[in-house]
């Protein structure tokens, strides 16, 4: 009879539309409105929109998961929309621009006006395997707004500049890596276990039924983590549910501490997870994750833990909001439910 642990993840589901009153719609996505309950670190960029060269005229903020992009703009107490115009592209010169490489906000890709009471507008963009797999991408938001006094002025989400006279700008969006997980069950078991819940971590889980297209083949065995103390696991195959450790939806028993029911800083589990480098892990690897991972669960106190586990845990609070990229690697939680350790995998890239 081995301990078992839990673990918490955080993907994107998000439901509803977001409708404003007022608007004349030119051209737009349509889907589920941009997430309301999600990790901070998934709104990966916040800008100023420069009206009329002012800073402070708005924000524009920029969600981005597996299906959607999102980008909401915000005005700044005062000021309303007039219109939005944005374009998304995989080189900067995929911007729209005319032969002397002025920006041309009519010939972006999606278009909206609206009447003077809306403040703050998303699109909704579904996403493409070019802009997931993208190193970069070239964010344009550019909005007329109506200032105070009935003024109408006009700015960018601040910027690089781009090459011309005009003082147009955009966003170079460093692209995070985003999972695309089954949302149904899969079947799980560990193939290789060393006195997990009581030293070391299972060094092999085996996840299968996984079907095709997903982030994670089917059928394939990898490096795993325990995360809880006192909680069992058997060498049974269970049923269970795959979670992106960004997922807001998990169930509050893996997105929490079980002493305290405080959030877990997946953010910085991951990040320690590409700080140790590859798998596979030697012993005192394991050993000093391991136990890194059951002080942030709550299940061991910070006098249990080794001047190098302390070390690595004070570094790694120098990165919060961490989110890894194309060619890192990404924890997975297998939830197979309350009552059965939780586990955690690691993804290759």
């Amino acid at each position: 009879m081995l301990k078992a642990i839990r673990i918490p993840f955080l993907l994107l589901a998000v439901t509803g539309l977001l409708v404003f009153s007022g608007c004349n719609r030119i051209a737009g996505p349509t889907g589920p409105a941009e997430p309301t309950d999600v990790h901070s670190s998934t709104w990966a960029y916040n800008g100023d929109f420069v009206i009329d060269r002012i800073p402070g005229g708005g924000t524009v903020s920029i969600a981005f998961t597996w299906d959607y992009i999102w980008v909401k703009y915000t005005t700044a107490s005062g000021y309303s929309l007039a219109a939005t115009h944005l374009h998304i592209a995989t080189t900067k010169n995929g911007i729209p621009h005319d032969g002397n490489n002025v920006m041309q906000p009519s010939l972006f890709s999606y278009r909206d006006t609206f009447n003077p009471d809306v403040t703050t507008y998303t699109y909704t963009i579904p996403n493409r395997p070019e802009w997931r797999n993208a190193g970069f991408l070239y964010i344009a938001a550019h909005a007329r707004v109506h200032k105070p006094g009935g003024v109408v002025g006009e700015g960018w989400a601040y910027g690089s500049q781009f090459a011309g006279r005009y003082w147009g700008m955009f966003i170079a969006y460093d692209v995070p890596k985003v999972l695309h997980l089954p949302t149904g069950l899969v079947h799980a078991q560990y193939s290789k276990i060393q006195n997990c819940g009581f030293g070391n971590a299972p060094t092999e889980f085996h996840v299968w039924d996984v079907g095709s297209g997903y982030s994670i083949p089917n059928d394939g065995y990898y490096p795993a983590f325990c995360l809880d103390l006192g909680t069992y696991i058997y060498p049974q195959a269970y049923s269970a549910r795959l979670w992106s450790n960004y997922d807001p939806t998990m169930p509050a028993y893996a997105l929490n501490t079980r002493v305290g029911n405080v959030p877990v800083p997946y953010d910085q589990i991951n990040w320690l997870l590409n700080e140790q480098g590859p798998p596979p892990y030697d012993e005192a690897t394991i050993n000093l994750l391991q136990h890194i991972f059951w002080y942030w669960r709550g299940n061991l106190s910070w006098s249990q833990l080794t001047e190098d586990e302390q070390w690595e845990i004070v570094e790694s609070g120098n990165h919060i909001g961490y989110i890894p990229h194309a060619g890192q690697y990404f924890g997975v939680v297998i939830d197979m439910g309350e009552t059965v350790q939780l586990q955690f995998i690691v993804l290759d890239p």
